[in-house]
């Protein structure tokens, strides 16, 4: 028995958003729902709000599940188009890089950027010879500064003032500069990364969007994992959610580009020794500039 055939156009079918002819829930040319009514009982609206919060909770559970538990598994089911049970690439990236830059933040002024300061059991410090050298280093260091024109001029007049900032102010401008300068360094290195994977894969035949997705991924498990030391505030916890996140992210190498477990690990080693050393030259380079010239 054949169908019933569409009914005909009338105003009440166009979708309110672009005028296309809408016969179903969603429009065919905007996508925009034609029963999304505000006219509607309070109880009704925070019904639907309740049932929105609740997807959007349930992609977010599924995509960390699986990201974690299942290397590589919800990359290729990105690439494959079996999008829609996870979020996006980029909005879970943003959520566990979030959670991690903010649990970092409840420890601003960690001891451990500046391992030791004067007062504080530092062998400089309890030196006057070795403090005497570092006034005549830095003297020096100023005088050459100065003679370099209006840039040195302008740095060695940085480096005197720091020279008069206590020792407490100083870590904690540092700490203050590293917290704001990373999650910036991190997020616009994504694309390097996915430019190394494309590369050392370049014989996979994706193209760069998709190492774009694989990148994405790899920075939000890195960050997830990274996020119980940076609760935690430890040094070790942190050093093993490091390694743990470089073996998931040769696991889920392997499983996005089918390569053999050696073949993997030969195209892998030189991008997880690299991505890490930029990161954090990166993060230093643009902190010292920020605590010299901000």
């Amino acid at each position: 028995m054949a169908a019933d055939p569409l009914p005909p156009p009338s105003p009440e079918a166009a979708c309110p958003n672009c005028g296309t002819p809408a016969y179903r829930r969603f429009c065919p040319e905007c996508g925009q729902a034609r029963d999304r009514d505000l006219r509607l009982p309070f109880l009704s609206l925070a019904a639907e709000a309740l049932q929105e919060m609740a997807g959007v909770e349930s992609r977010l559970a599924g995509t960390f599940r699986r990201l974690l538990l299942r290397p590589g598994e919800v990359t290729a089911d990105y690439l494959a188009g079996r999008r829609a049970r996870y979020m996006t690439p980029l909005r879970a990236y943003l959520v566990a890089s979030l959670a991690f830059f903010f649990a970092s933040a409840l420890h601003p002024d960690d001891a451990r950027l500046v391992e030791t300061t004067p007062g504080r059991g530092s062998a400089v410090s309890s030196s006057p010879a070795l403090e005497h050298a570092d006034s005549k280093a830095l003297d020096e260091t100023e005088r050459n500064l100065r003679a370099r024109g209006r840039l040195g001029a302008a740095m060695a007049s940085r480096v005197r003032a720091l020279r008069l900032t206590p020792p407490d102010e100083v870590r904690r401008r540092v700490s203050a500069e590293l917290a704001q300068t990373m999650p910036r360094v991190a997020f616009f290195l994504v694309p390097l990364l996915a430019a190394m994977l494309r590369l050392a894969f370049r014989r996979s035949g994706l193209f760069y969007a998709e190492h774009l997705v694989f990148a994405l991924h790899a920075n939000t498990v890195s960050f997830t994992f990274l996020l119980p030391g940076a609760i935690a505030d430890k040094g070790w916890l942190i050093a093993l959610g490091s390694l743990a996140a470089t073996g998931h992210g040769v696991a889920a190498l392997h499983r996005v580009h089918g390569t053999s477990w050696r073949a993997t690990l030969v195209r892998a080693l030189p991008i997880a020794i690299g991505f890490p050393l930029l990161l954090g030259l990166a993060v230093a380079g643009l902190g010292l500039v920020a605590l010299f010239f901000g």
